[in-house]
Formats: C-alpha cells, sequence, structure tokens
C-alpha cells in the first residue's frame, strides 16, 4: 500500500521521482525503489517523504483514508460515510481501482456506487478461486 499512496501523493503534488529524492535527500532511484517495492523506506523516511508531500505517514502507511481530501485536490467531507463505504474507498484506493486525477471529477455518491460494483467481482472472483 505505501508503494501506490507514495505514488500518488507525489504525482498528486506534481513531483518527479528526482525532485522528491532532492527534498528527502535521496536519489530518484531510491523513490522508484520505493514506488516499485523494491525496498521499503526506513521510518525516519517516511516521516520525511510525509513531511515533503504535505500528508501523514497515516496516510502513506495505509491506515488513513483522510488525506484523500487534500489529494483529489477538492473538499470532499468523508465524514458521514459507514464504516463499509470507508473500507470500499480505501480498499479502491489500495488496489488502484480508481486514479485520483478520476476522483477529483466525480461526485463521491456515484464513487461509491461504482467501488460497490468492482468490489462485488473482487469478492466473487476470489470466492471463484476458494472452490
Amino acid at each position: 500500500m505505501l508503494a501506490k499512496r507514495l505514488k500518488a501523493a507525489r504525482t498528486a503534488k506534481k513531483l518527479t521521482q528526482g525532485e522528491l529524492g532532492k527534498l528527502v535527500n535521496a536519489t530518484k532511484g531510491t523513490i522508484s525503489n520505493y514506488e516499485n517495492e523494491h525496498s521499503t523506506p526506513s521510518n525516519e523516511m517516511i516521516r520525511l517523504l510525509a513531511k515533503n508531500l504535505d500528508t501523514t505517514t497515516d496516510y502513506l502507511l495505509g491506515h488513513s483514508i483522510e488525506e484523500t481530501r487534500s489529494i483529489m485536490g477538492k473538499d470532499v467531507d468523508t465524514s458521514n460515510l459507514s464504516e463499509n463505504q470507508r473500507l470500499v474507498l480505501d480498499w479502491a484506493m489500495a488496489q488502484d481501482a480508481l486514479s485520483f486525477h478520476d476522483m477529483s471529477k466525480a461526485d463521491l455518491e456515484d464513487i461509491l456506487e461504482n467501488l460497490s460494483v468492482i468490489f462485488e467481482y473482487e469478492k466473487n472472483k476470489r470466492n471463484a478461486k476458494k472452490k
């Protein structure tokens, strides 16, 4: 999850891997390795990445979807979502089922409706594999 969220946060800030690397005293290759899951950043590096991407370590580590608001580029109130809706939205972001760019153009209700279809498909696919 960290790799996908790191890349999403970096691209939302319109930074290249090299530019982000300079901000955190790392190389382009190091950032690329994090985004491609070839290596894992240290706790201190995660803190630096979050600080320079204007997000939280919880968001980068997959513990929170609240930072979606700033990454989407618009104020989206997720406080009225049910726990299941939050889980579906978080799952979709983790699976790259939707991009932050697409999210910024859509209504939250439309996103959740479409994600429910995707979620049900994935669940059926997983159940079929178990049989």
